[in-house]
């Protein structure tokens, strides 16, 4: 099928929200490489990172403005997508973008002077409570879609129903690098409510993993179009770790919060190694499962490759992040392994992504999303 066979009717009406996973992972690689600017001072990776935030929002606004013109046009179509046991888990790609935009203007682009403070801190706030509100409705649908829907069967559990929770984390974060622009104000309230966020997500998280496990062990192998599904499982490692550290960066400077600091420090240095660990594992694990698909099913692409990139950045981000501490600075040497197998990921997701949009690939939905 080419594109001159494609009305742009049909695109629209087809749209999925997986095309948000490329602004998620586009910014998340952003933010990373900031990181590493901070960390090696070049100014040419000072500007790719802009680059990757600047093209994250112009993916984000493109993809949400076709998807509000679906939402108006073919309304059905979109409710479909959202009780569909596994498409329905990508709709939390607009709630994960919306928090990565967030920290990007908070954590890069102001403190870079390229958005004024005042300006730049209400348009994160304005992203970080979209990613919330969405977040949080994403995944009560999916949860109660799980329940209650006989559609739902036990070989539709993939990486992809991580994706709900791993939103919630994202706007944890999001929320606690926001607050502190609003110390006088709602900043409080954020982390207050982040607080309790934070175990909805993590439970949930395990809960899902439970079930993706179960799925693996006792179905065969998902089609090869889903298989860059299997990486997703590391986002939450990254996530949640980035998630803790927000608690810690922001808590100090609340004082109605002051006593939750050195609890919630500790159970960062018990819940960091484990994690990171489970998520060396899950990397190798991921990788040889990967190679799997290559030399028996081969690996047709989808807009799944964008699941290669956000897990890959998120989990070098929280390396980036736990190195710092004095406990765990052993483990800085993998920072920038990660970051330049992340590098090469994106860059095979986005040329990927290209071609196809060029050939009309990449408005075929694979059959597990139909």
């Amino acid at each position: 099928m080419t594109t001159e066979k494609l009305s742009l009717k049909t695109i629209i009406e087809s749209l999925e929200a997986r095309w948000f996973m490329a602004s998620m992972a586009t910014g998340a690689m952003g933010i990373f490489t900031f990181l590493m600017f901070t960390m090696l001072k070049i100014n040419l990776v000072k500007f790719a990172a802009l680059f990757f935030i600047f093209l994250a929002f112009f993916i984000f606004f493109v993809t949400g403005f076709f998807t509000i013109i679906r939402l108006l046009k073919f309304p059905q179509a979109v409710k479909k997508d959202s009780k569909h046991p596994v498409a329905a888990n990508f709709f939390a790609g607009i709630s994960i973008s919306s928090a990565v935009l967030s920290t990007s203007i908070s954590n890069v682009l102001i403190p870079l002077h390229i958005l004024n403070t005042e300006i730049g801190s209400f348009i994160a706030l304005g992203f970080y409570l979209l990613s919330s509100i969405l977040g949080l409705s994403f995944l009560m649908m999916v949860s109660v879609n799980l329940i209650t829907s006989e559609e739902t069967k036990t070989n539709h559990a993939l990486g992809v129903w991580l994706l709900p929770p791993v939103g919630l984390f994202v706007a944890i974060f999001a929320g606690n690098f926001v607050a502190k622009y609003f110390m006088n104000s709602w900043g409080e309230a954020i982390v207050f409510v982040d607080l309790f966020i934070f175990g909805v997500a993590l439970f949930y998280y395990f809960y899902t993993m439970t079930m993706i496990f179960h799925r693996i062990k006792f179905h065969p192998l998902p089609p090869a179009a889903m298989a860059p599904s299997f990486l997703i499982p590391l986002a939450p490692v990254g996530v949640s770790i980035i998630a803790l550290f927000s608690f810690q960066a922001i808590l100090p400077k609340i004082e109605n919060l002051a006593e939750l600091v050195a609890p919630i420090h500790s159970f960062f240095l018990i819940y960091t190694p484990l994690m990171i660990g489970f998520g060396l594992f899950w990397v190798i694990s991921a990788t040889l499962i990967i190679k799997h698909y290559l030399k028996h099913k081969g690996l047709p692409f989808s807009l799944g490759f964008w699941a290669f990139v956000f897990p890959v950045d998120a989990f070098g981000i929280s390396l980036f992040l736990t190195s710092k501490i004095k406990v765990f600075a052993s483990i800085s040497p993998l920072v920038m392994l990660v970051w330049l197998i992340s590098i090469f990921v994106w860059i095979l997701a986005f040329s990927k992504t290209v071609s196809a949009i060029i050939s009309g690939k990449a408005f075929q939905r694979p059959k597990a999303v139909k």
